[in-house]
């Protein structure tokens, strides 16, 4: 039984992993932007997002999206003890996330660096 991830060595250049999903709640939104300062209306006034935004719902802010998504790479235990740094990502938004959206994360390996 492995007690710890693969290191870079172990990964296949080109080999794909998927996170399981994670819905986003309110809670969740709502911690965030207090915790970190986020003092944006649209991220804590649900009456500013209703009248004045495109938006349908409360969305989260890209740097939550950003956290949530390292967080669910982690938990696959994947890098798990292996000491490996974060040297970078290509972060690819499609759409704006909202309360009630599920995330999931491809992680695709990259040949190594010249």
């Amino acid at each position: 039984m492995r007690t710890h991830g693969l290191t870079y060595e172990e990964h296949a250049p080109g080999a794909t992993y998927e996170t399981r999903g994670r819905t986003v709640t309110e809670a969740d939104v709502c911690a965030f932007v207090n915790l970190c300062g986020f003092n944006e209306p649209l991220f804590y006034d649900m009456e500013f997002v209703q009248t004045s935004s495109v938006f349908k719902g409360r969305p989260a802010p890209g740097a939550f999206t950003f956290c949530l998504s390292e967080g669910l790479v982690m938990q696959t235990g994947l890098i798990h003890g292996t000491g490996m740094s974060y040297l970078g990502s290509e972060i690819k938004i499609v759409a704006p996330v909202l309360v009630g959206d599920t995330l999931r994360v491809r992680v695709v390996i990259t040949p190594p660096r010249a």
